[in-house]
């Protein structure tokens, strides 16, 4: 099924602009420092993660169908091409990460 999806955030600067007012949210409601860990699930192509690149941040998405828009990622997030689940999770990166901000805005956007 994900290898037939083809939406992606940064398809419209519209789509991208609100991605971006999004990004200035999460940082208002959080005090966000360098080396913190943020995890978008349903990243998509990355569009949103890709506001907080060259900050810092550590980045990680999770979305199976994000592997085609590889090229738009910046090259500090690492993405799990994979649904998310507890399982998926820890098996990826370990039962004793923590994240200063988990957003799933593709996910709510369908809701």
């Amino acid at each position: 099924m994900a290898k037939h999806y083809s939406y992606y955030s940064g398809i419209s600067p519209m789509m991208e602009n609100h991605l971006k007012t999004i990004a200035s949210e999460i940082e208002s409601y959080n005090s966000l420092n360098e080396g913190d860990n943020l995890l978008d699930i349903g990243c998509n192509d990355c569009t949103l993660l890709n506001q907080f690149a060259e900050r810092g941040f550590n980045l990680y998405g999770m979305d199976p169908s994000a592997s085609k828009f590889q090229h738009r990622f910046s090259s500090e997030i690492k993405v799990h091409f994979d649904f998310f689940s507890k399982v998926s999770l820890y098996s990826w990166l370990g039962k004793e990460i923590k994240f200063k901000s988990i957003f799933i805005p593709s996910l709510c956007s369908m809701i």
